[in-house]
Order: C-alpha cells, then sequence, then structure tokens
C-alpha cells in the first residue's frame, strides 16, 4: 500500500505540474495574448494536452503494473484505482496553479480578455450574418462574465478535481481493461 501511494503521488504531481502548465497556457493564449489565429493554435494545444495525459496516465499505471509478479496479477480494480488517485491529485495540483495564475495576470485582465474574446465572436457572426440570432444570449453572457467574482481557490480546485476525475475515469476504465492480467495459472 505504501508504494501505491509513493507512486501514485509521485506521477499525480508530474502529471499534475504538466497539466496545469497546459492550463496556464490555454488560458493566457485565450484569454491575454493579442495573438491573431488564436483558435486553431488552442486546438492544436488541446491536442497535444489530451495526448499527453492519456500517455502519461497510461505509462504510469503500466510502470506501477510490473511492481506484481505473474503470480499476482494486476487487477481491473488496481488499475482504476490507481488511475483514480493520480487523477484527483493531478486536478489538485492544476486548480491550484490555475487559480494562482489568474491571481498573478489579475481577474480583471482575465475577465477582460473573455470578454474581448466573446467580442471576436459576435463579429464573426454577424460578418456571418447570424449575430441577430445569438445577440441576447452573447449579451446575457457578457453580463454574467462581468459581473462575477473571483471563484475562491477551494471552488476552483474541487472544479478541477471533478474534471480531472471525469476524464481520468473515462480513460482509466481503459487503461485497467488493456494492463489488467489474471495471475498466474488461473482461467
Amino acid at each position: 500500500m505504501k508504494d501505491f501511494f509513493n507512486d501514485a503521488l509521485k506521477h499525480g504531481a508530474i502529471l499534475g505540474v504538466l497539466m496545469g502548465l497546459s492550463r496556464v497556457y490555454e488560458t493566457w493564449e485565450l484569454f491575454l495574448s493579442d495573438t491573431s489565429g488564436v483558435s486553431m493554435l488552442f486546438m492544436v494545444e488541446w491536442l497535444v494536452s489530451v495526448v499527453l495525459f492519456v500517455t502519461l496516465l497510461y505509462r504510469f499505471t503500466k510502470s506501477y503494473s510490473t511492481r506484481f509478479d505473474a503470480a499476482a496479477g494486476f487487477s481491473f480494480s488496481q488499475g482504476l484505482s490507481y488511475v483514480f488517485v493520480v487523477s484527483i491529485l493531478a486536478g489538485i495540483i492544476v486548480g491550484a496553479m490555475y487559480h494562482i495564475y489568474i491571481g498573478v495576470v489579475g481577474y480583471s485582465a482575465y475577465v477582460e480578455g473573455y470578454l474581448q474574446l466573446v467580442d471576436e465572436y459576435v463579429a464573426m457572426l454577424n460578418k456571418a450574418g447570424v449575430g441577430d440570432m445569438y445577440a441576447t444570449m452573447l449579451n446575457d453572457i457578457r453580463t454574467l462574465v462581468r459581473d462575477s467574482e473571483p471563484q475562491s481557490i477551494f471552488g476552483t480546485i474541487v472544479s478541477s478535481m471533478n474534471n480531472y476525475i471525469i476524464a481520468g475515469g473515462f480513460v482509466g476504465i481503459i487503461i485497467a481493461v488493456i494492463l489488467s492480467r489474471k495471475p498466474e495459472g488461473e482461467f
């Protein structure tokens, strides 16, 4: 059990820091940078982070599974529980990093960047001739964002944990199925 938590903490910390850096970069890219063509850049970065998340979860779980010899096997539940613990820790670290980043750049700068992105979408929709259909909804979004208060660090961490538990759960099921093996001599 000691090895389980030592490995899970180490791998969760590595995954959390990498995914936290990804989240910080995505936030900067979308809301705070002056980069044109940000949507394509965001999509590429998001795909890279998904591949990195899945690959690292698989490698970390596979590394943990090698601690169990053929006689003991490696059950589905051992793999899934390992992925869950790694994902929870990664979510905590991502949430903390994100909250600190928003605190450093300033919540008002984040909100202004978000509103600027909404304005760009409105201009794009108006150019396409469908802006009137979404005008009320987009104005409501602008009002909600402008009037919102910064989320507490606890709220940010819990939200991030939920996201990583769900993502880790879906990916973890597949990883646990792939890596599970019956004990030697069992059919």
